[in-house]
């Protein structure tokens, strides 16, 4: 009898399944560990699963882009970040992660667009201003580059990301 009542009692201490944005993160916490592993495959698969199980969880779409851009699929990541903006279009970290496209294609004055949009919706994100500074390298403007770089360092010592 106690025996049961042990089990009865265990019964309604155990875990449930995750599901929905407690899985998604999961999954998505997953992608990371591969990401760093260096297994891009892995990672852009556990992000995709991740944005199955929450359609709604824009980090995932924001960290799928970003694979993508590592992986040199820079159409694939464009579409990636276009989708994640159309659901949210203040989502910063999309547009900045089309400025990085534009760069690596090429078009500078798109990629300072897209990066100076990035900040407009959120001034804090070091990363735009690192890749404003890069920008600004690429077009022969040195004292720009300086101060975009010297900027995203100002953001990351206020501990700012």
């Amino acid at each position: 009898m106690a025996q049961a009542m042990a089990e009865k009692k265990n019964r309604g201490k155990q875990k449930k399944p995750l599901a929905g944005a407690p899985l998604a993160l999961s999954l998505l916490r997953q992608a990371s560990d591969f990401e760093r592993e260096n297994k891009l495959d892995e990672a852009i698969a556990k992000t995709t699963e991740s944005i199955k199980t929450d359609p709604r969880f824009m980090p995932a779409r924001v960290k799928l882009g970003n694979l993508f851009i590592k992986k040199g699929l820079l159409d694939k990541a464009m579409k990636v970040f276009e989708d994640a903006l159309k659901q949210n279009p203040e989502l910063h970290a999309a547009k900045a992660g089309e400025g990085v496209i534009l760069f690596k294609k090429g078009n500078l004055p798109g990629a300072l667009a897209d990066l100076k949009e990035a900040l407009v919706l959120n001034p804090d994100p070091v990363e735009a201003y690192y890749e404003m500074g890069n920008v600004y390298e690429k077009m022969d403007q040195p004292g720009k580059a300086l101060e975009a770089y010297k900027k995203g360092i100002e953001k990351l010592k206020q501990g700012r990301h």
